[in-house]
């Protein structure tokens, strides 16, 4: 059997073996009581503080209830997708990478619309992207400022009134049946003195010409449309 060799002037607090191999048993000289007491066997954990901010320790303790095993092992976390984070007012702003956004109740896209494309939704939560319908009518009116560019309507109604859908024929005028249609009108045209009646006329006067009829209202003579002969 080995014998131990202790220093011959401890000093107090002082360990014998300094540096003991795993499970040689190591001494400490409490000068008080001017004895060597027993620690135990040694082990192969390092001194030091195990833990912080990015590790975790991790430990192993023997049957006999010895720490045996001490090592720091690095903090792992799944990083969420949203990386926006606000800490006392301050904002710090990275990439938001989320599968299905749902913000106060509306459900956004996950996919990308087509250029021109606008978010609309079906009325119970779900967003979706729609393409821009394309108005005929391209006059628009904001804060009483106008860009007018061409009105092109199938039909157009306003104030009640039908319009025509047609252009009419040269000299005719527009006229209305009574009851909210307009339409084209074919009118009397006025022209000079018709040659079979002396002028001015008399109110009233028929006269003839070259295949019409002409009529003197008492101020001017026209010719009664679609009266040829």
């Amino acid at each position: 059997m080995a014998l131990l060799s202790f220093p011959s002037s401890p000093t107090n607090g002082q360990t014998y073996p300094t540096t003991p191999l795993v499970g040689q048993n190591q001494y400490e000289w409490l000068a008080a009581e001017q004895t060597w007491r027993l620690l135990g066997p040694a082990t192969a954990v390092t001194p030091g503080t195990y833990g912080d901010a990015t590790n975790v320790g991790q430990f192993t303790v023997d049957a006999q209830g010895r720490l045996t095993s001490a090592v720091n092992v690095p903090i792992s976390a799944t990083i969420p997708d949203l990386q926006t984070v606000t800490t006392q007012g301050a904002v710090t702003t990275d990439t938001i990478d989320v599968g299905g956004l749902v913000a106060a109740g509306l459900t956004y896209p996950n996919v990308d619309g087509a250029s021109g494309d606008y978010l609309t939704t079906d009325g119970a939560g779900n967003l979706s992207f729609a393409a821009l319908p394309v108005e005929d009518l391209q006059s628009v009116t904001d804060n009483g400022s106008t860009t007018t560019n061409s009105i092109d309507v199938a039909g157009l109604t306003a104030a009640g009134l039908s319009y025509p859908l047609t252009d009419g024929t040269a000299d005719q005028v527009v006229a209305t049946d009574g009851a909210g249609g307009l339409g084209w009108l074919t009118t009397a045209k006025v022209v000079a003195t018709p040659a079979s009646s002396a002028s001015p006329g008399n109110a009233n006067e028929i006269a003839f010409g070259v295949g019409f009829f002409y009529f003197f209202d008492g101020t001017q003579w026209l010719q009664v449309a679609g009266s040829t002969f």
